[in-house]
């Protein structure tokens, strides 16, 4: 399994960037955002080797497309419930883990752009 080409400091930058964006984003509610932020650090991590990896972890006993990569969805902006972590968008409708409504930020976000 290849990663990032370079110099050990090469190494230690892709190392630190997908750390940080885990750092950043592993706090966000939802399957489909997690999905992406393992996507983004497998991206840190590889490098220019993306695509090959990619095709090595689809592939299995019964071809090339034995297993399935999900690249997941980028997270929904910046608006989580200050209470329970739940995207706006994605769970806005559903109750907070406390039984109360969410408490959402104050600033508007426009999830149409």
């Amino acid at each position: 399994m290849k990663m990032v080409n370079g110099t050990k400091d090469d190494l230690k930058m892709a190392i630190y960037k997908a750390l940080d964006i885990a750092y950043s984003y592993g706090n966000i509610n939802g399957m489909h955002h997690k999905q992406w932020i393992i996507d983004q650090m497998v991206r840190a991590l590889t490098g220019e080797y993306y695509d090959e990896w990619v095709i090595e972890v689809k592939a299995g006993e019964d071809g090339p497309d034995t297993y399935e990569w999900d690249i997941g969805i980028v997270s929904c902006g910046d608006a989580w419930c200050e209470v329970c972590g739940d995207c706006l968008a994605c769970y806005g409708d559903d109750p907070c883990t406390d039984g109360n409504e969410h408490t959402w930020p104050r600033k508007e976000v426009d999830f149409t752009s």
